[in-house]
């Protein structure tokens, strides 16, 4: 196994906790799979694509970031002040883009860019969709990366989660065995990561969204 893979990995994992505290092991686990997968699992076409991101920003809700308050992460710490606030110890404010680039350069992209109208809509779900394309065409899942390595790089940075006391461990260890015993690899967030942060996000390549990066800084960073 490549060391630059396992510290990249490392790195996003560190930044998910300090984003998510409460973060079950499965919802690390989503993260490394979308690091892989990409958005292709989740398109069965592009009608579908449009209604279900449509049906999402009617019933909108802000993705967040709740930070513990002696936190020193330089997302929190670039946030213009209006995005933050404090509750009973933790610091909440949008999480807009998080990146999970490993393999390929992804990144989740809030729905919050489109209802703030930082990104038209039609630009996001088509960079969304293109995101899907490129990946199944060049760069599939298990094509530079097999299912075997997949596993090793995953069970590899198991230790890092008991270090971490990652919330339900053993239990989602297990599950994610069974999956990985039956071939599959897909999984939702846990009911603690919907109900804490509300995630609304796609997984996007950056390089296709790269055009609205100064606007994005100038609505909620400081710089």
């Amino acid at each position: 196994m490549r060391k630059e893979i396992l510290s990249k990995l490392q790195v996003m994992f560190i930044n998910e906790l300090e984003h998510h505290p409460q973060s079950s092991l499965i919802d690390f686990y989503k993260l490394y799979m979308q690091s892989a997968f990409g958005p292709g699992h989740i398109i069965n076409d592009e009608n579908t694509a449009r209604a279900y991101l449509a049906k999402e920003l009617v019933s909108y809700q802000q993705y967040t970031s709740k930070f513990t308050k002696n936190t020193t992460n330089s997302y929190l710490e670039n946030m213009k002040a209006v995005y933050r606030e404090e509750h009973q110890g933790m610091i909440s404010c949008p999480c807009v883009i998080f990146d999970c680039e490993i393999w390929i350069p992804l990144a989740r992209y809030s729905t919050q860019l489109i209802a703030d109208g930082i990104i038209p809509f039609e630009a996001f779900l088509g960079a969304f969709i293109e995101s899907a394309n490129l990946i199944s065409e060049k760069i599939s899942l298990f094509a530079d990366l097999d299912k075997d390595i997949y596993i090793k790089y995953w069970k590899a940075m198991l230790p890092f989660f008991v270090e971490k006391k990652i919330k339900n461990f053993s239990e989602d260890s297990i599950l994610i065995e069974q999956l990985f015993s039956e071939n599959k690899y897909l999984v939702r967030h846990s009911y603690t990561y919907n109900e804490e942060y509300k995630p609304s996000y796609r997984i996007i390549n950056k390089s296709l969204l790269s055009k609205y990066d100064h606007l994005i800084v100038e609505k909620y960073f400081i710089g």
